[in-house]
């Protein structure tokens, strides 16, 4: 078991890398798809901005989680024979809510109060689950 400082420095730092690695991947699949945000009146980009950028956060997501259980243990992480309530699996609804949001915007465009109150939502969910810093 390791201490819980060394434990979250594992789990960020699994998240960061594996973001910092999907990222440019990402990017390059939505040029090639055609997922790209043009530049008009109501945005802040001056360019052309590659849209799916939530498919390598949804995979850091899940390197982190895949550190948690795996190095870290302690209960934190889902076991693999019973999904139960813990702070993972409120981790796991959260990024699931959060990335259906994001890409649903990235095709449809939602309002940005309709996306604030998804993200209010996942935030319950997290913290209803326990997913708090101990």
């Amino acid at each position: 078991m390791v201490s819980a400082v060394f434990g979250i420095g594992i789990v960020l730092g699994t998240s960061t890398l594996a973001a910092l690695l999907c990222t440019p991947l990402a990017r390059a699949l939505a040029v090639r798809v055609g997922a790209v945000a043009r530049p008009t009146s109501d945005r802040w980009h001056k360019e052309p901005t590659a849209l799916l950028g939530g498919v390598a956060i949804l995979l850091a997501t899940g390197a982190g989680l895949a550190a948690a259980t795996f190095i870290v243990g302690d209960g934190w992480a889902v076991g693999w024979r019973i999904a139960r309530a813990s702070p993972a699996l409120g981790v796991v609804l959260s990024t699931a809510l959060m990335f259906v949001v994001g890409l649903v915007d990235d095709l449809v465009r939602l309002r940005a109060q309709s996306k604030f109150l998804f993200q209010l939502l996942a935030g319950a969910i997290l913290l209803s689950l326990g997913a708090i810093f101990p």
